[in-house]
Parts: structure tokens; sequence; C-alpha cells
């Protein structure tokens, strides 16, 4: 569980439940925090359900809310800035770079000249294609319409 600190119901502290027992060693806390009585100022964190959005263009912001003796987590879907939709769009070319290099270095053994020649033209032809497309993913347009799967015969 997640307890937060709020005096005047303004969030100060976020703490798991072993540092709210160690802030509190003289308290004798149930083994199940779900229900217990917790200090002035202390509330228990409930969750709520994080609404879907596009995560190529939209971001979720997260806010801890404190009203009628909890703490709640709200969610709030916001449109991406222009500056924010670039570097968005900068750090999945450069996550799927890394995992296509990581699925070429992972199939370049198929590519070794002993290990080539025991393939079947069929195969071959699967293993060239695959590289292939690999090779050619950040030549699209949209990062997030791109998905990476591992070769499979």
């Amino acid at each position: 569980m997640i307890f937060v600190y709020a005096p005047n119901n303004t969030v100060q502290e976020i703490l798991n439940e072993d540092m709210l027992r160690a802030a509190f060693p003289e308290t004798a806390f149930p083994v199940d925090m779900s229900n217990a009585e917790l200090p002035k100022d202390y509330y228990d964190v409930r969750d709520t359900e994080i609404p879907s959005w596009n995560k190529a263009t939209e971001k979720i912001v997260e806010e801890m809310v404190v009203e009628f003796g909890h703490c709640w987590k709200k969610y709030t879907v916001v449109k991406l800035t222009a500056e924010e939709l670039i570097a968005h769009n900068e750090r999945r070319w450069s996550e799927l770079r890394y995992l296509r290099n990581v699925e070429l270095q992972r199939t370049d053994w198929m590519m070794l000249p002993d290990t080539w020649e025991t393939f079947t033209d069929k195969q071959k032809r699967r293993i060239l294609d695959y590289r292939s497309e690999l090779r050619n993913i950040t030549e699209g347009s949209d990062p997030f319409s791109v998905t990476i799967k591992p070769f499979e015969w």
C-alpha cells in the first residue's frame, strides 16, 4: 500500500508501508494496513482506473487528491505539446532502432556461410525478407504504428 502525508489536504510526502511503520515505531499497526487507523494527516492512497489514451499523441497526468479522509489518484489525459510530440517520437524511433538492432544481432548467426548453406531456398528467402524489413522500419512516418516481432519459422 501507498500512503501520503498531507497536512491541510496538501500532499507533502509519499510513503510505502515500511516507511510509515518506521516513522511511527511506537505505533502498533495491524498486519493488514488496508483498514488501519492512521496518524493525523496521513492517508491511504486509493487507486482509480487509468483512462485509455493515444500513446502517440497524448500523455497521462497523475495528481493526488485528498478528500473524505482518503487520497485518490486522479488521472487526466492531456495532448502532448509540439515539443513533447517531437521528443516523444524521437524516443520511440530510438527504442525501435535498438530493438531492431537486437533482433538483427539475434539472427546474425543465420547469415554465417556454414549455417546459411544448410537452409532451403524458401528458408533463405524468409530470413532475407525478415532482415530487410527490420532494416527498413525507420522509413515510416509513424513510429507508433511499427511493431517488431521475433523471427519465426
